[in-house]
């Protein structure tokens, strides 16, 4: 499956930007071809996600906090429905205050690098606007 990963260099206080090709290079181990982009401001992820999408990847990874994670899951979607309702979401949380962080806490970073990967995919359905989605 092609995978793309969306990186916010400004999470984590600036620290995802500085070991950002190390998590690129160990997602790949895991994923096998990886293209990266790096966001730039704000809605970027949700730009660079859609345009993924559209160029035909099946896995988009969200590197980053709570604000990336958001951006990417709304990259999802456009007018209302999903761009590739087969696609999938992989999350690696990255950021200052992150709060999906709280069921990974005492997980080691390789360990959380790796999961997505571990046959631990599940189905979800989302709500926009008071109707189902994908």
């Amino acid at each position: 499956m092609k995978t793309f990963a969306v990186i916010n260099p400004h999470s984590g206080g600036g620290r995802t930007g500085r070991t950002a090709k190390s998590i690129a290079q160990k997602l790949a181990e895991v994923s096998g071809p990886l293209t990266v982009a790096m966001t730039a401001g704000p809605m970027d992820a949700a730009t660079i996600t859609r345009h993924a999408l559209r160029d035909g990847f099946g896995r988009v990874i969200a590197v980053g906090g709570d604000g990336t994670i958001n951006e990417v899951v709304n990259g999802f979607f456009e007018n209302g429905s999903a761009i590739n309702p087969e696609a999938e979401l992989a999350l690696l949380t990255n950021g200052t205050h992150v709060r999906h962080r709280a069921d990974a806490r005492g997980i080691a970073r390789a360990d959380r690098e790796r999961a997505y990967a571990a046959d631990r995919c599940r189905a979800l359905a989302l709500r926009l606007g008071g109707r189902q989605a994908g």
